[in-house]
């Protein structure tokens, strides 16, 4: 099946970003270069030792108090969402991995949104801290936030070789209608994850601006993404596709698909 948030183009049951794939004994040449794009074994090093790095030091802020709790808990849950698409897409579809399975350099438009959520928390806790106490909000946020997470990777485990971070315009050959697991209770786990988790980060961040874009942004676009997917996914698959479409839904308010 297919999922994720990345720009529109490209479709199948599943999702990848750009770049070229290698299996285990494909490594390009270590004496390549670094930090360019390129996926080799010294880049992949670099970039998981840093978002474990980070991973660790906001472990750390959260431990001694060193920022607020909520902001704290959302830049560690930042950082292991990137090293969990590149880990799930090695473990369950090595041929289609590469250095942009991170998704660090994923779009201008998810780094703006991120900076802007960060930015309104910061202006609101130093203007406004009775907005930013914790409350039944932050836990909300949070269980959505491992929702949300937990969906996603299910996600890819799930359709593994089936699974791409961009919409395919054409069927590969590997290519499988995934109906079983996660996808027998809606039709766009990876969707339904990112969405739920984007989501729950702002309600996290007690941000009521972030949140009510967030959620305009996200709702528009998947359902212009879902919509435009299950148009190629009923040429691959057919009535076999109508059917399920028919019998499972997408699990995300208001987004029926086409």
């Amino acid at each position: 099946m297919t999922q994720h948030a990345t720009n529109k183009p490209a479709v199948t049951a599943s999702i990848s970003l750009g770049a070229e794939g290698y299996a285990a004994d494909q490594w390009p040449a270590l004496s390549g270069g670094f930090l360019d794009g390129a996926h080799s074994p010294q880049n992949v090093a670099f970039y998981s030792f840093c978002l474990g790095a980070l991973f660790m030091a906001f472990v750390g802020c959260i431990v001694y108090s060193v920022l607020p709790l909520q902001l704290s808990v959302y830049l560690t849950t930042l950082m292991l969402f990137h090293f969990l698409e590149y880990f799930a897409t090695a473990l369950w579809n090595t041929p289609k991995v590469n250095l942009d399975s991170f998704l660090i350099d994923h779009s201008t438009a998810y780094h703006v949104a991120n900076g802007a959520g960060i930015l309104e928390f910061v202006v609101e806790w130093l203007l406004t801290p009775e907005w930013k106490q914790l409350g039944w909000w932050t836990l909300l946020g949070f269980l959505l936030v491992c929702m949300g997470q937990w969906a996603r990777t299910q996600a890819m485990a799930t359709a593994g070789r089936s699974f791409n971070h961009q919409v395919q315009a054409r069927r590969l050959h590997d290519h499988q209608l995934v109906t079983h697991g996660i996808y027998s209770w809606m039709r766009h786990p990876s969707y339904f994850g990112f969405y739920f988790w984007a989501l729950g980060t702002q309600l996290m961040l007690a941000n009521p601006f972030s949140f009510v874009a967030f959620l305009f942004v996200l709702h528009r676009f998947f359902a212009d993404r879902i919509a435009y997917e299950e148009r190629a996914l009923l040429r691959f698959f057919g009535q076999d596709y109508y059917a399920y479409k028919q019998r499972v839904g997408t699990m995300m308010p208001f987004i029926y698909g086409c």
